[in-house]
């Protein structure tokens, strides 16, 4: 949505009323009994019409704790001078309560509101909105009052009205007990959010350190890498040629043995067989030749425990020359192949012999 100058809504919140709106929220939270201790309250000597004097803690009939000098001082009105009303109010900023009850005195007043010292209490705060205590004076009557009464008081007494309780009047010198308030208020502040943030760095504490351990050794990690680089390209050409060996034995594996296998077969065959043609695939083996007795040549090489599958091609056929024409196909079983009669130990031989 386009923001018009003019305009001071924004998703439907009325800029406008946003300081009021957040001063009212904070006011409603210090209104909390839980959050009392944000407002802590001054040791107060009250002066009552009576003659008595009552260390009191703020603007309450709540004795102080401790007894001692008293750095404020309060003079209470008697009853007779003092003009009272309780009213219901909604959930106000004190700002507004004040704005709220100077209408109320407009209205209600006997005497000009210029002329008045007056003051309000909040009584009760819950849902249904601020119990308030409203309590007013002539300002005439106050001075005549303080000229008789309050001899012997500092100059920046308060001046409070007695309405079921005290009621502090504005500008009758509360000012210097609110303003110590309000340093006491902003201290406490100022030390819960130094709590807060010492907490928060022991919290973080641990997980800083984790992490600075972690990227120390991701560091040494890839250092320690660039280091054994070399080491380790050395390594992976060792597989790869170790790999690329694995494959050429176990190709040769799968592989006849040609000169062994050729001087196994010369072994083998007769001086009345010769070869025309040779051929090896991996370790299925054919041969072609001529041979006086082709069935024969086949039982021989039938015999060799090296030598399975042996079938032949193509009948075999007996020539002009009187010879048999042949095409043998075999296997070759893997091993050694086995001495023949030309090749056997000299001892064996004259054993046999």
């Amino acid at each position: 949505m386009a923001f018009e100058a003019t305009n001071p809504t924004l998703f439907g919140l009325d800029l406008s009323t946003l300081v009021q709106t957040l001063r009212r929220g904070w006011d409603g939270l210090r209104r909390w009994p839980l959050l009392a201790w944000l407002s802590p309250a001054e040791p107060v000597l009250a002066h009552w019409p009576d003659g008595s004097r009552r260390l009191v803690l703020g603007a309450s009939n709540r004795p102080a704790p401790t007894a001692g000098p008293a750095a404020l001082h309060a003079l209470v009105l008697p009853p007779e001078l003092v003009l009272g009303r309780q009213l219901q109010l909604p959930h106000l900023a004190d700002a507004e309560v004040a704005a709220a009850l100077y209408l109320e005195l407009q209205a209600e007043s006997p005497f000009p509101v210029a002329d008045l010292d007056w003051g309000w209490r909040l009584d009760r705060a819950d849902e249904a909105g601020l119990t308030v205590t409203l309590a007013f004076a002539a300002r005439e009557h106050v001075d005549r009052y303080l000229e008789t009464d309050g001899a012997g008081l500092p100059a920046d007494c308060e001046i409070w009205a007695d309405v079921e309780g005290p009621v502090p009047l504005l500008g009758r010198g509360t000012g210097p007990r609110l303003a110590r308030v309000r340093a006491r208020r902003r201290r406490i502040r100022l030390l819960g959010a130094l709590n807060a943030a010492l907490l928060a760095v022991l919290t973080a504490a641990p997980y800083w350190q984790l992490r600075q351990r972690t990227i120390d050794a991701q560091r040494q990690l890839q250092q320690l890498e660039q280091a054994s680089g070399g080491y380790l390209d050395a390594r992976a050409a060792l597989v790869a040629a170790e790999v690329q060996r694995g494959a050429v034995d176990a190709w040769l594996a799968n592989q006849a043995d040609m000169p062994a296998l050729l001087h196994q077969l010369t072994g083998l065959l007769p001086d009345t067989a010769y070869l025309n043609r040779f051929d090896a695939e991996g370790r299925r083996v054919r041969i072609t030749g001529s041979a006086a007795d082709g069935a024969g040549l086949m039982d021989l090489l039938r015999a060799e425990p090296r030598f399975q599958g042996l079938r032949a091609l193509s009948p075999i056929v007996r020539g002009r020359e009187g010879l048999d024409t042949f095409y043998l196909e075999f296997e070759l079983r893997p091993g050694p192949a086995a001495p023949t009669a030309e090749t056997a130990p000299a001892g064996a031989a004259e054993t046999a012999s």
